[in-house]
């Protein structure tokens, strides 16, 4: 699906509403570079859950992408944090799509 959705971005000249669109994405990898090629912290893929459901992110991996992150500045679930995440990826749609 996303190659079908990045060929019609490249066919129909939309290469910076695709960038644009992909700004979440792109901040989320440039935190896991700095965090594990840049800073070299071994990588911890999944965090601990608390004693409530919420999730624990793991100490050293706080800033290796946005779930860690939100999940160390909030006390979240894993279906909250989620739906969290889903916020930033819908507005830079919805004002790629009015942009653009």
């Amino acid at each position: 699906m996303g190659g079908a959705i990045g060929a019609f971005i490249l066919v129909a000249n939309l290469e910076w509403y695709g960038i644009f669109l992909l700004i979440p994405h792109i901040i989320n990898f440039i935190m896991d570079t700095w965090t594990i090629a840049i800073r070299r912290i071994p990588d911890v893929k999944y965090g601990s859950v608390r004693d409530d459901g919420t999730v624990m992110a793991p100490p050293t991996m706080k800033y290796k992408s946005l779930k860690f992150w939100i999940v160390s500045k909030f006390r979240l679930t894993e279906n909250q944090a989620v739906h969290w995440l889903y916020v930033p990826t819908v507005l830079f749609g919805l004002a790629g799509l009015f942009l653009f």
